[in-house]
C-alpha cells in the first residue's frame, strides 16, 4: 500500500483470482477492527519474473484501481475478475453505493465503467464476473432494506457495454437475496433471507431462465453459496439443525452438483 502513495495504509486483502491464476483483486487500507473502519482502494496484483540468484522468481506488483469521477464514494472494493481482465467491485459510502467495473486497457491500466440499474432499485453490487463476461450480484433500495439477486451480460463482444441488470426469481417470504457465484454455464449460486431469518437458504439460479430459482436442500436450517464451478458442483455452507447446532456460530461445509436443466 505505502507503494500507492499512501503511507499511513498498511493492510491490504486479496478476493478474487483469475483461473488462469495471472490476477489478483482485493482493496488496501488501514488495519482496522472491521473493514469499513478506514478509506479503501481497490487493487490489482499483477505478476512479473525477476531473476534472483540465479532462479526465476515471480514478483506481485499491486497497483490502484482507477476511481475518478467517484470522489464522494470512500471504500471501494474488488470483488471478482476475469482471465480476459475485467474486474468488478463497488464504491461506497454511509448513504451511497455504486457497482462497477473495470475494463483492461492496452496500457495496462483498467478503465472504470459504472454498471446500469434499474429506478425501482438504484443502488447494485456486483461480485463475480465469468469469462462470458457475465456477472453476479444483487440489487438494493436506495435505503439498502431489501436486495433482489441479479446479473448483468455484455451487449456487445468487446464488452464495452451492458445490459440493464436482469433480476431473478426468488421464493415467496423472503425479503434479501444476492447472487455471488456463477460459473461458464449460467449458473448463479447465493442466499435468500427475510427479516428475522427464519427463512435464510442457499439459492441456485440460471441466466438462461432468469425466472427460475431452486432452493438448495442442506442438512442445516440456514445456508449459502458463495462459488460454483463449471462442473456444476456448488460449494454450501450451512448450520444449524442436527447436523450442525453446537451453537449460534458454528457452520458446516459441504457441497451440490446440480443437473441439466
Amino acid at each position: 500500500s505505502r507503494r500507492l502513495g499512501y503511507s499511513t495504509y498498511n493492510s491490504s486483502y486479496a478476493y478474487g483470482v483469475s483461473k488462469q491464476g495471472t490476477l489478483i483483486v482485493g482493496w488496501s487500507g488501514v488495519e482496522q477492527s472491521c473493514i469499513t473502519c478506514a478509506p479503501t482502494l481497490p487493487v490489482v496484483w499483477t505478476p512479473s519474473v525477476v531473476w534472483k540468484n540465479g532462479q526465476a522468481v515471480t514478483r506481485w506488483t499491486m497497483q490502484k484501481l482507477d476511481t475518478d469521477g467517484f470522489d464522494e464514494m470512500t471504500y471501494w472494493f474488488a470483488w471478482g475478475v476475469n482471465d480476459s481482465g475485467q474486474i468488478v467491485g463497488e464504491g461506497l459510502n454511509s448513504q451511497e453505493q455504486v457497482g462497477v467495473i473495470w475494463t483492461p486497457l492496452k496500457n495496462g491500466k483498467w478503465k472504470l465503467t459504472k454498471l446500469p440499474v434499474v429506478s425501482d432499485h438504484p443502488v447494485s453490487e456486483p461480485f463475480k464476473i465469468n469469462d462470458r463476461g457475465q456477472i453476479s450480484g444483487d440489487l438494493e433500495l436506495a435505503d439498502f432494506t431489501a436486495w433482489i439477486p441479479a446479473y448483468w451480460k455484455p451487449l456487445d463482444p468487446l464488452r464495452k457495454t451492458y445490459s440493464a441488470p436482469i433480476k431473478l426469481g426468488v421464493p415467496e417470504g423472503v425479503t434479501t437475496c444476492y447472487a455471488e457465484g456463477i460459473n461458464e454455464l449460467g449458473d448463479l449460486t447465493g442466499e435468500c433471507w427475510n427479516d428475522d431469518h427464519s427463512i435464510d437458504r442457499p439459492m441456485h439460479w440460471i441466466t438462461k431462465n432468469p425466472t427460475f430459482f431452486e432452493v438448495l436442500t442442506s442438512p442445516g436450517d440456514w445456508g449459502w453459496s458463495f462459488s460454483v464451478n463449471n462442473n456444476r458442483i456448488a460449494v454450501v455452507t450451512y448450520g444449524g439443525a442436527n447436523k450442525c447446532s453446537s451453537d449460534t456460530y458454528t457452520s458446516c461445509g459441504g457441497a451440490v452438483q446440480f443437473k441439466s436443466r
